[in-house]
């Protein structure tokens, strides 16, 4: 078996990200096809055998398989998808769809969320199927349309309509692997669940009128009460399993201030500013956010002109919910919350549950290994996703395991969860060829 040389791996995962990049898949409208043919044609030159499968017009997703003995079991599934979410160009410090190689950096919409991830998975497939391997189960390799906006034509169609493309129990996928250092030790965290989503549509009324006029009806007054009572709402903390998990592997061999700052999250309580510098950056507001259901008010509309007082505003609220929290005892939270102000409409726009996955799997044990040898002294702890992925579709299916890792380094200069959906996004080389030289260890020892 020849061994890899990682030199050549890093310069054609780097020029592959730099072409997906280019081809612009903001959602919407999508136009995945364009990006799923683009890396069609890169395993069909190697001699596999890819298949795009296009449910609408433009919105293609990528389906290939490398084909096992069955002896190590079912497959496993790597999974990604091909559409970003947009930018606003005049924020970027480079051309956001121009794959600019520089400082070491890929910049790009997509390289991070997800582009990237599709490449090391790609290079994975490439990996083994140059080497002739010999595997004991199916490989998939599945980079959808559509999850940006919910997964309708992507991963939500396939589960639907063509589930044997992508049948299988153990999924990696994306939203988690990220590195972060804790004290003297380090981690790389792996998604194994998320929060589910509760968004809904607030709206008050009034008369309108002249704006010279007042009216003590006013919907915008209404409205600004609205906030207020949302923000003033009393969120309790709901420990998962994968939670206490984290707070037990990363309490370990912490020094007593960190312990005591690691207890007080784990009881839902918030950190002053110097408790806070004892953890990495942005650290205690995710673990906030993964043990409170939370709420944020993002679109907020009324009148169409200065001097028209408006008849009707509303407020769109995007809600997320730690798992064993549902929808609709929420929504019902909201509207007691609400019901004391009077005129107030509450409607849902879309909901669903969260999800998790047992850690205490194959798949996550070897996971755990590969970082440990790769790392040495390092950790893999289970994490849940603020954000939602395509494992929502994905966990329909009973026995369905969905792990987010893409490994990457800590990186201060290119921080992964501060660039996602924002400006600058970018992955250094030396992360795109980490991510796959582990992934590609993952799947080697899990599949041969």
């Amino acid at each position: 078996m020849q061994d890899v040389d990682w030199g050549a791996v890093a310069e054609e995962a780097t020029s592959i990200l730099q072409g997906l990049v280019r081809i612009d898949t903001t959602n919407p409208p999508g136009n995945e096809t364009a990006a799923a043919f683009y890396l069609a044609e890169i395993l069909r030159r190697e001699g596999l055998s890819p298949e795009v499968i296009e449910p609408q017009p433009g919105r293609g997703s990528l389906i290939c398989r490398l084909s096992g003995s069955g002896e190590r079991g079912d497959p496993l599934l790597l999974l990604s998808h091909l559409d970003v979410v947009g930018v606003e160009r005049d924020k970027w410090e480079r051309d956001p769809f121009s794959g600019e190689l520089a400082g070491g950096y890929i910049w790009g919409r997509g390289t991070l969320d997800c582009k990237g991830l599709t490449v090391m998975e790609v290079m994975v497939l490439l990996l083994l199927w140059r080497q002739g391997r010999k595997l004991g189960r199916d490989l998939i390799l599945a980079a959808t349309a559509d999850e940006e906006t919910g997964g309708k034509w992507g991963a939500g169609w396939l589960v639907a309509n063509r589930p044997d493309l992508i049948d299988a129990p153990y999924v990696i996928n994306e939203g988690g692997g990220y590195g972060f250092v804790l004290g003297s030790h380090r981690y790389y965290a792996c998604q194994v669940g998320e929060k589910g989503r509760c968004r809904f549509r607030v709206t008050t009324k009034g008369k309108g009128g002249h704006a010279s006029r007042p009216t003590s009806d006013n919907p915008i007054f209404l409205m600004g009460r609205v906030l207020q009572s949302l923000n003033e709402m009393k969120m309790s903390a709901r420990m998962t399993q994968t939670i206490r998990e984290f707070f037990r592997i990363t309490a370990a061999g912490q020094p007593p201030e960190v312990v005591t700052v690691l207890d007080k999250l784990a009881r839902g309580c918030r950190l002053n500013a110097e408790e806070t510098s004892l953890l990495p950056e942005g650290l205690a507001a995710d673990i906030y956010a993964t043990t409170h259901d939370t709420l944020s008010p993002t679109i907020l509309k009324a009148g169409e002109k200065i001097n028209v007082i408006p008849s009707e505003a509303t407020l769109m609220v995007d809600a997320r919910l730690v798992p064993g929290s549902e929808p609709a005892a929420f929504l019902d939270r909201v509207r007691e919350q609400l019901s004391p102000l009077g005129g107030v409409e509450v409607e849902v726009i879309d909901s669903g549950s969260g999800l998790e996955a047992d850690p205490d799997s194959e798949l996550y044990r070897c996971m755990a290994e590969v970082i440990a040898e790769e790392e040495q002294g390092a950790a893999l702890v289970p994490f849940l996703s603020t954000g939602g992925t395509d494992a929502k579709h994905l966990c329909k299916r009973n026995g369905v395991r969905v792990y987010g890792f893409m490994p990457t380094r800590p990186d201060p200069d290119a921080p992964v969860r501060e660039l996602l959906h924002s400006h600058n996004e970018r992955i250094s080389v030396e992360n795109l060829l980490f991510g796959t030289r582990l992934l590609y260890n993952v799947v080697r020892r899990f599949c041969s």
